[in-house]
């Protein structure tokens, strides 16, 4: 994979992954909070791995301008453990008969996975370029 989306340098991409998993963590996080209201464990676990996904975002973008491989392995492992709590929430949404926030959690699983190829490449064309 050379571009982001067939069109744009994957560099550009990295940028455009940094802010769209940002936004996308925080509406997952608004409806998680407005469903989950009495499982307040749950909701503290996922606003620890907003964070740290948020920072690990973060880097993926700097690492668009400092080419630095290390800048991007966070967001690679943060991403497996948001995509497994999203996949977790699909299942539980699914099993309660909440349609639109299955269907919301399973729209940003499949984005996430697409971006995590994205980032996965990044970090291919880093290593194989000796950064």
């Amino acid at each position: 994979m050379e571009d982001f989306c067939f069109c744009l340098p994957l560099e550009w991409g990295m940028l455009i992954i940094a802010i769209i998993d940002t936004i996308l963590d925080t509406i997952l996080l608004v409806l998680l909070c407005l469903e989950l209201q009495e499982w307040a464990d749950i909701v503290e676990t996922q606003i620890i791995l907003f964070l740290v996904h948020l920072a690990a975002c973060i880097l993926l973008a700097v690492s668009m301008w400092e080419h630095k491989m290390e800048y991007v392995t966070p967001y690679l492992l943060t991403a497996v453990f948001r995509n497994g709590y999203v996949l977790r929430f699909i299942i539980y949404a699914f099993y309660n008969e909440w349609a639109l926030v299955g269907a919301i959690y399973a729209t940003t699983f499949v984005i996430g996975c697409f971006f995590w190829a994205c980032a996965w490449a990044w970090y291919s064309k880093l290593k194989n370029d000796g950064y």
